[in-house]
């Protein structure tokens, strides 16, 4: 009988030892990130320095159904302090915090993009979060910034990281693919300046679109020149075989249907005279002309 009483409190002590070792539960977190006071704050880090690596370990890396990780609770309520904390624990015991992902397989840069908060994205490039596309290339910070769209986050990620402006998300769409639909045109014309795309090289959406497609459907004509002159082809077809010149027609806008027109009749012209100047070896004036007339309407003009 003795024994056995000795041995219950023996396992009493490990129990109340386990308790007063271990974090706060789910519920305690959430109440800290959402009303959090210095003093908290500071009890709360105390814990986590005696805390040893296998819990903490264990703890970082479960939470609730919703969010996989405190780490990513604290960043979607934007708490710096606690958010410092987790990431300063993390590194002390070798853990990649950038490796904790949402269920989505978001990372923490790309959360706190997609809700917009500069300060804890430039914490996290502080703690040299790598900046690129997410797991299974869902999307990356720069799409969720453009997105939104925020051309300040863009920036910051874009210094990081510029491949990522022509990189396709898990919609098979580029962050340009974003910033052109939000009408962007100053900010898209820079980028595509700055960053060029070749034109062999030209993403295509998930309806087989390129830029020249979406330049169109959102009536920016800077953009619309520019990527003409860079040798984007109007007649180029998407999956319902719709193309930029096809659009502007639907659309009936006389800016930019009278911009591919012309492109149109350009590029035309330049392939008379590239097919004038291999005829002329080998036939008369009078064979090419009939030749080229048959071919280009527009000849006689």
């Amino acid at each position: 009988m003795l024994k056995n009483i000795k041995i219950l409190l023996v396992l009493l002590s490990l129990l109340i030892s386990d308790t007063s070792s271990a974090l706060i539960d789910v519920k305690e977190f959430k109440l800290l990130c959402n009303f959090a006071n210095e003093e908290k704050i500071n009890n709360f880090a105390q814990q986590l320095a005696k805390t040893d690596t296998s819990d903490f370990q264990l703890w970082i890396a479960s939470f609730d159904a919703i969010y996989p990780s405190p780490l990513i609770y604290a960043t979607h309520k934007n708490n710096i302090p606690i958010i410092k904390l987790l990431i300063n624990a993390c590194i002390k015991r070798d853990i990649n915090f950038w490796e904790i992902t949402d269920s989505d397989g978001k990372s923490l840069l790309s959360i706190a993009a997609g809700e917009q908060y500069i300060d804890v994205i430039k914490l996290l490039l502080k703690y040299k979060h790598p900046v690129y596309m997410d797991e299974a290339n869902i999307t990356s910070a720069l799409h969720q910034a453009a997105m939104k769209p925020n051309t300040e986050i863009c920036n910051l990620i874009i210094e990081q990281n510029s491949k990522l402006i022509h990189c396709k998300d898990i919609h098979l769409r580029t962050p340009i693919n974003y910033l052109i639909d939000k009408s962007l045109e100053h900010y898209v014309l820079d980028l595509l300046e700055r960053f060029p795309v070749h034109k062999k090289m030209i993403p295509l959406d998930i309806n087989g679109r390129s830029y020249l497609h979406h330049a169109v459907i959102n009536y920016m004509y800077d953009v619309v020149n520019y990527l003409l002159e860079k040798g984007f082809d109007y007649n180029q077809k998407d999956y319902s075989g719709v193309t930029p010149l096809g659009l502007s027609k639907y659309q009936q806008d006389e800016t930019i249907l009278r911009i591919l027109e012309a492109e149109d009749k350009n590029r035309k012209q330049k392939y008379c005279c590239c097919f004038r100047n291999i005829l002329l070896r080998y036939h008369s004036n009078d064979i090419i002309f009939s030749s080229l007339k048959q071919n280009y309407k527009f000849i006689d003009n």
